[in-house]
């Protein structure tokens, strides 16, 4: 039969099939956006292994103290922080290209402004530029929220893993980068690295700025959504933000500390580079198979699985002072990370109304960035004090508390099925 005689024939088949290529081509334009979020979550892990492994080192220099070797990371975590807000009310307002530019060329002009402090032996200067790396940390990490709101409700938590993959290319990149770099500026061996990431950050924002926005999921303005003040009271919500901040608290904690222990151990800086690098690996390699997992399913197993590793991290870590200790305990915490974090973030988005998402992400992300702040912060401080065992003993109440939510979560998810049958 011809196909212009059966769709003459039947007018109401020519819609529907009018409908499903849209739909069809609609989230093959989401995916495409949600691989792009993945290639800038690259960039953004290439930033924080760089900041991470360097930011401590020249900040103590430069400050003449290494207590103060950690303040220059606390800057960017606490700017990072405080531009939570206003990023979640720019994004809403002006939709994802447009900010994604801006942000992305702030972190350029903040990279460089490091880059420009060494040889003028500028600690505020350096201070400046974080709070400019902590404004594009601020609206990067809303990456997995956006490509949450590009894709189906069924693909959410894959979209989410699927962002978090390019971490891994960072991973292995981010110390080739920071080796040939030193060498571009000397004597000055840490100017190179901010200099590349300046570049790579300005590329990046020119390719946000070629790029047209993907369907995002809109809410009804019908149902506003609640205040804020019940969303935060939502038994969900409280669960899912309590272990996105702590899992990210206990990844601040050690990671801002241990490249300043390495180096204090007597190793070179490229010894803390690897280190910073294979715990980047570990962070986002769960993410491989993660992205083909039902995740909302598996859940609890998820993130019970993530705080037993957290655990073994801190066992390792009190083992002893090896690189292989340091190395090995850093992937441990990786992969505790990765699993505790998708989790939260997949019930953070599956479990609450869309119209309550856009607060819920801005408060989620608020706490997040604060623990890590305050975290980031106190590693110089008790790492200084009180040394590096007693350092590592501590990270035990954070992991304590995941692990007990985790619990009462489970059992709660299993009683309201009970309930429900």
């Amino acid at each position: 039969m011809d196909p212009a005689v059966n769709s003459a024939d039947n007018p109401a088949s020519a819609p529907a099939e009018t409908q499903a290529a849209t739909g069809a081509i609609k989230d093959k334009a989401a995916w495409r956006f949600v691989w792009l979020l993945s290639g800038s979550k690259m960039a953004q892990i290439l930033v924080t292994s760089i900041t991470v492994s360097f930011v401590g080192i020249v900040g103590g220099d430069l400050a003449g103290d290494a207590a103060y070797g950690t303040v220059p990371m606390m800057v960017v975590l606490l700017s990072a922080g405080l531009i939570t807000l206003p990023a979640s009310l720019l994004l809403a307002r002006f939709g994802h290209r447009r900010n994604y530019v801006l942000s992305n060329l702030t972190g350029s002009a903040g990279s460089l402004a490091v880059a420009l402090a060494i040889p003028w032996h500028s600690f505020p200067l350096l201070c400046l530029g974080c709070v400019a790396i902590g404004f594009y940390h601020a609206f990067a990490q809303y990456y997995r929220f956006s490509a949450a709101g590009a894709v189906r409700d069924t693909e959410k938590g894959q979209a989410i893993s699927t962002v978090l993959v390019g971490g891994i290319l960072a991973a292995f990149l981010g110390p080739v980068i920071a080796s040939f770099s030193q060498e571009m500026f000397p004597p000055f061996i840490f100017i190179g690295p901010f200099v590349v990431l300046g570049g790579i950050l300005a590329l990046n924002a020119g390719l946000f700025a070629a790029v047209r926005d993907a369907p995002a999921t809109v809410a009804d303005p019908d149902r506003p959504g609640r205040t804020a003040g019940r969303i935060v009271r939502d038994p969900n919500f409280v669960i899912a933000c309590s272990l996105a901040s702590f899992s990210h608290l206990m990844m601040s904690y050690l990671m801002t500390a241990t490249p300043i222990a390495v180096v204090g151990c007597g190793f070179p800086p490229d010894a803390a580079a690897q280190v910073v690098q294979w715990h980047l690996v570990a962070m986002f390699s769960p993410s491989l198979v993660l992205k083909f997992i039902d995740i909302d399913r598996h859940l609890w197993r998820i993130v019970g699985l993530g705080c037993c590793f957290l655990m073994g991290s801190l066992l390792i870590l009190l083992g002893g002072q090896r690189l292989i200790d340091f190395n090995l305990g850093l992937v441990f915490l990786g992969f505790g990370w990765s699993f505790v974090y998708v989790g939260a973030s997949t019930l953070l988005v599956t479990t609450l109304p869309q119209a309550d998402q856009s607060k819920a992400q801005m408060i989620n992300e608020l706490f997040i960035w604060a623990a890590s702040a305050a975290a980031a912060g106190a590693s110089g401080w008790v790492l200084a004090v009180i040394g590096w065992f007693h350092l590592v003993v501590l990270g035990c109440i954070p992991i304590a508390v995941m692990a007990c939510l985790a619990i009462a979560a489970s059992r709660r998810r299993k009683l309201d099925h009970l309930l429900q049958a």
